[in-house]
């Protein structure tokens, strides 16, 4: 067993990183998961790109795709009665006021779907009254499990990885604290971890943070990158490897009436 957490730059290579190792290994079974549909497609695309096709032993997939099919269907009988279907994709906090008790309105919509917020719980849930049943079958599933984006994570989430850390799955994550953008979970639950205060989470845990291997930004430009370790000087410094000049290079302030005829006229990245 062995957890690694690479802490990535923008524009590092990081999903080059991620699809190198996962067809590093030949003979094992691999999970890539990450928390966008967009992202699932960028990876399946490199790896066909770097291998001409999708080796059968590598799986991608997104994280609550992830978490319905391998944390909550195979086991849901130990905590509910009722058949889910699916998924319910809140951006807030759901059920509020429903105590935990009432499990089917804590849990669940009308339509008994899950509340999206809630899987990574309700899945600690099942694995908890399974005896571990949960964790021990991902184990015997999948040897190797990354994480893409994982400050993207929030919530129970974090919690659910702290299962996966004392498994016996070897965890490569990675992620870039500063580009905290999405989040799978608004709850209150670990808030203090959310988007770029998520390595604060795994200081005291069972994972080796590697801060210095993907540190070179190959899409921005020094100003940026020299702008962002001032925003984040908590993290390691991101140098840029981008040598490519244009006619209008640097950090501009674009008034909010004058955005689409800037991006019309310059396509920033």
């Amino acid at each position: 067993m062995s957890n690694k957490l690479i802490v990535a730059a923008a524009g590092s290579g990081k999903t080059t990183y991620l699809v190198e190792q996962a067809l590093g290994i030949k003979d094992l079974k691999v999970l890539i998961t990450t928390y966008t549909e967009a992202n699932q497609t960028e990876i399946r695309n490199k790896i066909i790109e770097e291998n001409k096709f999708l080796p059968s032993n590598v799986t991608v997939q997104t994280w609550f795709s992830f978490l319905l099919q391998h944390g909550v269907r195979p086991y849901q009988g130990y905590f509910f009665d009722h058949d889910i279907k699916g998924m319910n994709l809140v951006n807030g906090q759901s059920a509020r006021g429903i105590k935990e008790s009432d499990t089917m309105k804590y849990y669940f919509d009308k339509q008994c779907r899950i509340y999206s917020d809630k899987i990574s719980k309700f899945l600690i849930k099942c694995n908890e009254a399974s005896n571990g049943k949960v964790i021990d079958r991902l184990s015997s599933i999948y040897p190797h499990i990354f994480i893409d984006e994982v400050q993207d994570l929030a919530g129970y989430d974090l919690d659910f990885l702290k299962l996966l850390f004392n498994s016996p799955i070897n965890m490569l994550l990675v992620g870039d604290p500063r580009q905290g953008t999405y989040s799978t979970s608004n709850v209150t639950k670990n808030k203090k971890f959310a988007k770029s205060k998520i390595l604060h989470f795994f200081e005291d845990d069972k994972i080796g943070i590697d801060d210095t291997l993907l540190t070179t930004n190959y899409r921005s430009i020094a100003a940026i990158c020299d702008l962002s370790n001032k925003l984040f000087p908590e993290h390691s410094a991101t140098q840029s490897g981008n040598i490519r000049h244009t006619d209008h290079d640097g950090i501009f302030l674009v008034r909010p009436r004058d955005v689409d005829f800037y991006l019309t006229s310059y396509k920033p990245m």
